[in-house]
């Protein structure tokens, strides 16, 4: 089994932000979120996770500072969000060859995750095994839950 890190971007007031210990108000800046998240792809991260803590904390979002980061970097690094997942639009997808997952959305309630309205449009794969897969009892890809 192989174990896979994931460098995190979380996002506040649209800065890349760090939380001292989770609390909401703790705050220590760190300038763009696009150039956190090009930092780590240059040191060769595979995967990002993206955090909306405005969303999380429900106190607004940062979808504008999210969605240029995968619009920009979303060749190059495989990127996972959290904060909620909520107006969700996929449009104008065409995905040649095999891939696993054609739309994988997962949360976990015990930590505070939901999904809330997905929109897809105009969307075409090549092969996939599931199309959609939504699942709001994530704790883990591959195990028995």
């Amino acid at each position: 089994m192989a174990l896979t890190l994931l460098p995190a971007v979380d996002v506040r007031d649209g800065k890349a932000v760090r939380l001292r210990q989770g609390e909401s108000g703790s705050e220590t800046d760190y300038g763009s979120p696009l150039d956190a998240a090009r930092t780590w792809v240059d040191a060769g991260a595979q995967w990002i996770h993206l955090v909306d803590l405005d969303a999380a904390f429900g106190t607004g979002d940062n979808r504008a500072q999210l969605r240029r980061i995968v619009a920009e970097l979303g060749d190059a690094v495989n990127i996972e969000m959290s904060g909620g997942v909520r107006n969700v639009f996929v449009e104008d997808c065409d995905y040649a060859g095999y891939c696993k997952r054609g739309i994988y959305i997962k949360t976990n309630p015990d930590r505070g995750g939901f999904v809330k309205n997905l929109y897809v449009r105009n969307c075409v794969f090549d092969e996939v095994e599931d199309l959609f897969y939504v699942t709001s009892k994530y704790a883990g890809e591959g195990l028995d839950n």
